[in-house]
């Protein structure tokens, strides 16, 4: 993890700047940036599996056409009880 200042340049916009010196603390820091080997180390950052990824689309693909499935079939039920 890198140890960052937040700049304000003379448009007004607030850019990111590594400091010079890292503390060995990073807790004084306004903002800390992470490299690719410290999201590595988190769970949040990690790619589902291709059996994950498959069971989840499987399961919203199926919520929606089951969805449809009941509306289409209570509309024809509906339907045929208007037309008597």
């Amino acid at each position: 993890m890198i140890c960052a200042e937040v700049v304000t340049d003379s448009n007004g916009q607030q850019w990111l700047r590594p400091t010079a010196q890292q503390p060995a603390d990073l807790s004084a820091c306004q903002a800390v940036l992470l490299t690719g080997a410290d999201t590595g180390a988190l769970s949040l950052f990690t790619y589902p599996t291709p059996d994950q990824a498959a069971t989840a689309w499987a399961a919203g693909f199926s919520m929606v056409v089951t969805c449809w499935l009941v509306a289409w079939g209570v509309g024809a039920v509906v339907s045929v009880i208007n037309r008597n």
